[in-house]
């Protein structure tokens, strides 16, 4: 009803203003076509011609100011009017005649010469003027139409605007059947591929991704209680055994506590490493920016590795002094990983190769080592959380699975890219820009 009323208030509107102009612009030509049979009669009666060349329907008079005598016309019951000079202007006087009005439009021009003052007078009789008929009957006609402009104007608004959300009602019945069971559903799209149908595919996107992170919450909220539940059972499996007998046995006092130690150590780097991927994901802790050389980085991670794996070979190459303006600290800790990952799985005498090189405006370091690798079909998987390398997630090689998910993470509050390939050994590639500014740089 709202289109509608718009619709035919914009048809009437339009109405009017097309009326109004017809009507000036018809004004505008008597206006134009009085004008200058007045200056042709003003021209010829100077040159003593009493026969003007002027249109049929125009009537004029002369008039002698001095005297208020009309000299010439071609209607006598043309009266003595004012000087107009510039526009002409309508005179209408009632019961003129016997039978009715006089209604004229005129144009008059007060004119001194040698031989006195004169009014020269054209006019045009607009009783019978069918361009006024039309323009004074143009309203009566708009009004007459107007129920059947509401009637066209409804019908037109209810058929665009039953099409216009036909789409939209399919969307919404769609949208109503979405829920987190069935996230696979898609909004259906239309024909036209308009901002309805672009709108469509943005929610479609939206569930795609809902889908894709309600999935891996629910396999992270999975792999949580299987990593919690074997420190766990471990503590209260030792905890039953010290209260069945082995408080009175001190080894297996000793044994049992030492055990539930561990296990707790293990519990707590799990929620520490957990809560500092939160953090950092959350943007509450954020990177600070350092000039970072690589060569230096690579001297402090090769003294700290000589200490803990002193048997590991440990080389590094960097085609030149390298630079970095990022944050030292996370740099260094994700390295760590990486290194720490090559020692757990390639053994102590493992050789691990880190190398630095820049590639435009982008610094990119490698670390590699010369054990098994990931393996093809874990490769996907190397960033996963509590990702261990195989289905069951043991703990064969100790750790959680986490240290590459808090690099990943790092990695991407650095504004950077990380990567795992199988290269001869396992090989992480990282890659950063040369620069960003988070914050004043920090020396």
């Amino acid at each position: 009803m709202i289109l509608m009323a718009m619709l035919a208030a914009s048809l009437l509107i339009i109405a009017l203003i097309f009326s109004n102009m017809v009507s000036a612009s018809i004004l505008d030509d008597q206006n134009r076509e009085l004008k200058d049979a007045n200056d042709i009669i003003q021209t010829e009666y100077f040159m003593n011609i009493t026969s003007f060349s002027i249109p049929y329907y125009i009537s004029y008079s002369i008039y002698d100011l001095e005297t208020e005598t009309c000299l010439l016309t071609n209607n006598p019951f043309l009266p003595l009017l004012k000087d107009t000079s510039k526009n002409s202007e309508r005179y209408i006087e009632k019961d003129f005649f016997s039978d009715g009005d006089l209604d004229i439009l005129y144009f008059s021009k007060k004119v001194e010469s040698e031989k006195g003052k004169y009014l020269f007078i054209t006019a045009q009789n607009m009783d019978n003027n069918p361009a006024d008929k039309i323009l004074k009957n143009i309203p009566r006609a708009i009004g007459i139409t107007i129920p059947a402009i509401f009637i066209v104007a409804f019908f037109m608004t209810f058929f665009v605007a039953k099409q216009t959300i036909k789409p939209v009602i399919k969307i919404t019945n769609t949208a109503k059947t979405i829920s987190s069971s069935n996230l696979e559903n898609t909004l259906p799209l239309g024909r036209f591929n308009d901002e309805i149908d672009d709108l469509a595919k943005t929610f479609n996107r939206l569930f795609r991704q809902l889908k894709i992170d309600f999935e891996r919450e629910k396999q992270f909220s999975s792999d949580v209680s299987h990593e919690l539940k074997t420190p766990l059972s471990v503590i209260i499996g030792q905890a039953n055994l010290l209260l069945r007998w082995g408080k009175n046995d001190p080894e297996q006092l000793e044994k049992s506590l030492l055990a539930i130690k561990d296990e707790a150590k293990s519990m707590e780097a799990i929620i520490n490493n957990l809560l500092e991927i939160t953090r950092v994901e959350s943007k509450r802790i954020k990177p600070k920016v350092n000039k970072i050389v690589t060569k230096e980085l690579f001297e402090r991670l090769q003294n700290e590795f000589n200490q803990i794996a002193p048997n590991a070979k440990i080389s590094f190459e960097d085609e030149e002094d390298l630079i970095i303006y990022n944050d030292n600290e996370m740099l260094h800790q994700v390295l760590t990983v990486s290194m720490s990952n090559s020692i757990k799985f390639a053994g102590n005498n493992c050789t691990i190769k880190l190398k630095a090189i820049s590639d435009e405006d982008k610094i990119i370091i490698t670390t590699q080592d010369n054990g098994p690798g990931f393996g093809d079909k874990n490769l996907e998987h190397v960033f996963d959380r509590f990702f261990c390398g195989d289905e069951a997630h043991t703990r064969g090689k100790g750790g959680c699975g986490l240290g590459l998910s808090i690099a990943k993470v790092l990695i991407n509050a650095m504004e950077g890219t990380i990567e795992a390939k199988d290269d001869n050994g396992a090989m992480i590639k990282i890659t950063l820009p040369a620069e960003i500014r988070y914050e004043t740089i920090e020396e």
